[in-house]
């Protein structure tokens, strides 16, 4: 553990950011392909006979409009998270809350607002299987009971350790200092910063 106070700043991974910018790489890659492809004289048809209206064959290079915007804000959002300090995404742990950065957007949330943490498996289905993402989650009821997630963190983003690992931190470390605020504990108290988020963690000015 790493004693340090309040407030700290989390910042994504770089490493973290590999894989996504690569596959996102490859979405931009494949429009640029096809709408310089649908664009050319002779537009692949891929075995099928063409489209006897000009207007349709005219949308062809619009197919691919959907795959470049897919690859260009997912690359942007990428190298955004890789830049020194990351200040488009980022996690503010202070005394009275935390704060959560995403592009230009800021939410804060106090820790006497905020409901308990808690990890949280989610599986999609993808290409070739499913893929399972962990997060830490706070969670609260609606008026008819059923359960929703205030805020969602991709652990993994911030964590050194494997994804379920890191959400399971993360869950436990943020309850920790929610029950230090709820005590009346945490303003100027010296806190601990779990192994795996010492990485991430830049130290910050009081506020």
């Amino acid at each position: 553990m790493h004693r340090v106070r309040l407030p700290i700043r989390l910042v994504p991974r770089k490493d973290a950011q590999i894989r996504p910018l690569a596959h996102y790489c490859v979405f931009f890659v494949i429009a640029v392909f096809w709408i310089f492809m649908a664009r050319s004289d002779e537009p692949p048809t891929f075995g099928l006979p063409p489209p006897a209206d000009p207007a349709i064959q005219a949308l062809f290079p619009w197919f691919g409009a959907a795959f470049f915007l897919v690859g260009l804000v997912g690359s942007a959002s990428a190298l955004l998270k890789m830049l020194p300090g990351s200040p488009f995404f980022h996690i503010d742990l202070a005394g009275d809350g935390l704060t959560i950065r995403r592009w230009v957007t800021r939410r804060h949330f106090s820790w006497h607002g905020v409901p308990a943490f808690a990890p949280m498996q989610v599986e999609r289905n993808v290409k070739g299987g499913i893929r399972i993402d962990h997060y830490t989650v706070a969670m609260e009821r609606d008026e008819t009971g059923v359960p929703r997630d205030v805020l969602r963190i991709a652990a993994g983003e911030y964590g050194a350790a494997d994804a379920a690992a890191d959400a399971t931190v993360l869950s436990g470390w943020l309850n920790a200092l929610r029950t230090m605020a709820l005590e009346g504990r945490l303003t100027g108290a010296v806190i601990e910063v779990p192994i795996a988020f010492q990485p991430s963690m830049r130290r910050m000015t009081a506020r």
